[in-house]
C-alpha cells in the first residue's frame, strides 16, 4: 500500500540544498522525497530542485529556503546559456524551451525569486535603451526602461 502524506501535513518542510562535505544533496518535503538527488555542484542541485518545483502541481505550497542563492546561481547559469540574434535561448534552460524570449525568463526570475533583476543582478543599466528584436515579435513587448546591458 502506497504511503500518502498531505500537503497540509507537511507545510513546514522545504525545498532545500545542503552540502554534506563531499556532495550537494536536494532536500524536498516528504511527498516529493523520492526527487532526492545528490550532485557534484551547488548550481547542478538547485536548477534540479527549481525545475522539480516549477514542475510540481502543489510545489509551490513549500518554501524554497537559500531563494537568494539559488537566484545568484542560477542567474549565472543563465548567463552561460547562448541566446540568437533574436534575443531568444539558444538552448534550453531550467524549464524553458529553445526559443524562449531572454526577458521572458528574465521576468519569471523575478516573480519566481521574488526580486529585482536591475537591483539584484544589473551592473551596466541604461534606461530608455530597445532591445534588438525578431520581427515575428517573438515574446510579449519588454519595456525598454530598465533594460539590462550585456
Amino acid at each position: 500500500m502506497e504511503k500518502h502524506t498531505s500537503i497540509e501535513s507537511t507545510k513546514n518542510q522545504m525545498f532545500s540544498v545542503e552540502f554534506d562535505g563531499e556532495h550537494y544533496r536536494t532536500v524536498y518535503p516528504e511527498p516529493l522525497s523520492e526527487l532526492c538527488n545528490s550532485f557534484h555542484d551547488e548550481t547542478s542541485a538547485w536548477a534540479d530542485l527549481v525545475m522539480n518545483r516549477v514542475g510540481h502541481t502543489h510545489g509551490e505550497k513549500w518554501t524554497l529556503h537559500g531563494m537568494t542563492d539559488a537566484a545568484h546561481l542560477l542567474w549565472d547559469l543563465l548567463g552561460d546559456t547562448p541566446i540568437d540574434e533574436c534575443e531568444c535561448l539558444d538552448e534550453p534552460f531550467l524549464h524553458f524551451e529553445k526559443g524562449t524570449d531572454r526577458f521572458d525568463v528574465w521576468h519569471w526570475f523575478e516573480e519566481y525569486f521574488g526580486l529585482s533583476i536591475k537591483e539584484e543582478f544589473a551592473t551596466n543599466v541604461k534606461e530608455n535603451q530597445t532591445s534588438a528584436r525578431c520581427e515575428q515579435g517573438i515574446g510579449e513587448a519588454f519595456s525598454p526602461v530598465d533594460t539590462v546591458t550585456d
